[in-house]
């Protein structure tokens, strides 16, 4: 007959996994907080450039996201701040 054993009743063993789990847990979620607060940064930056050459050069609502969509927020803030100053699309898309 198999002997079960629960490491996680052992008085040593059980509460080194505990700790372990609970680190584990807390370096994952700020780890995906952080992922997820970038990509949200990016993707509003990139919605606003979107909007901006919509209203300023009637840009067909997908052209920024089908150009600058692997862009980082950074670039897209360049990006922006230099659609404001373009005066035509094409100025803008050199």
């Amino acid at each position: 007959m198999p002997l079960k054993i629960d490491l996680m009743d052992n008085a040593v063993i059980g509460p080194a996994i505990r700790r372990g789990q609970k680190e584990g847990w807390r370096k994952g979620w700020r780890e995906g907080w952080r992922e997820g607060w970038h990509e949200g940064r990016r993707d509003g930056r990139l919605t606003t450039l979107q909007r901006l050459m919509e209203n300023r050069f009637n840009a067909p609502p997908d052209l920024a996201e089908e150009r600058f969509s692997s862009q980082t927020a950074a670039q897209l803030q360049n990006l922006f701040e230099r659609a404001l100053f373009a005066k035509t699309l094409e100025e803008f898309l050199e």
